[in-house]
């Protein structure tokens, strides 16, 4: 063995150097994501079809596809049958877009208001402890109407300023995260995700008709904007037997 390794260690100049250039479909995928986080192409906009980022970057079709494909596995766009691909209304930075609901399933609204946080929602919006924080909490239904999951959105005191829909119980027709990029010039731009299990508290086991006592799971998703200030922090909470997806990986291998 040791002697493998000192001829492996004396023909060393004949290994390759390591590439830190990124993979081709990466390079092509990069500035349609860039545009797509400074609110220059926006939710519902088409983005260029695999056969003109071919032509326009000199690729393979396969590696333009790629890039669309990164895309829509990092949750940027999605594909619309027999029209090309377009900019999806739910982007990443959104926790709208963790969630597998359909839009038909029934939301409630349990709360809008301006109230004082809780610390661990003061903390993470950078807010002085006990401050006034905006809530925005939901209940949404399941394909069977059961109750699935609550969720509840905190926003600084500024957004309610800057975004005064926000304060009616009803949804921004163009999703929240658009509505706040179009009103205040935010845009999502990460999100830190935190995953805990623990006992439902008697109002969530209300509102989720659990049995007394339940565990629940409770997802924690702080999202950023593009000067790393923090635009909202989320707690959603789901009953154990809840799938949540936590990530989904593009595969690229072929």
């Amino acid at each position: 063995m040791a002697r493998h390794l000192r001829h492996f260690a004396d023909r060393r100049t004949d290994i390759p150097e390591i590439q830190k250039v990124p993979p081709k479909y990466e390079q092509i995928a990069a500035p349609i994501r860039d545009q797509i986080i400074a609110g220059e192409l926006k939710p519902g906009d088409k983005v260029p079809s695999g056969r003109f980022l071919m032509k326009l970057w000199k690729v393979s079709r396969p590696t333009a596809d790629a890039a669309l494909d990164l895309l829509k596995h990092q949750g940027y766009i999605e594909a619309r049958q027999g029209s090309g691909s377009y900019v999806r209304e739910a982007l990443p930075g959104d926790p709208s877009a963790m969630l597998t609901v359909d839009v038909s399933f029934r939301t409630e609204f349990l709360a809008v208001e301006l109230t004082p946080g809780p610390a661990h929602a003061t903390h993470a919006l950078g807010e002085p402890d006990e401050a006034e924080l905006l809530r925005r909490q939901l209940l949404i239904h399941n394909s069977e109407d059961e109750p699935a999951r609550i969720q509840t959105s905190w926003f600084a005191p500024a957004v309610a300023e800057e975004a005064p829909l926000l304060l009616e119980r009803a949804q921004p027709p163009e999703g929240v995260e658009a509505y706040l990029a179009a009103t205040a010039g935010h845009h999502p731009t990460r999100t830190l995700r935190e995953n805990s299990a623990r006992l439902a508290t008697a109002a969530e086991r209300r509102q989720l008709d659990l049995a007394s006592p339940s565990a629940v799971l409770e997802h924690r998703v702080t999202v950023f904007g593009a000067d790393g200030a923090v635009l909202r922090f989320d707690e959603i909470v789901c009953p154990p037997d809840t799938w949540y997806p936590e990530s989904d990986h593009p595969s690229l291998s072929g």
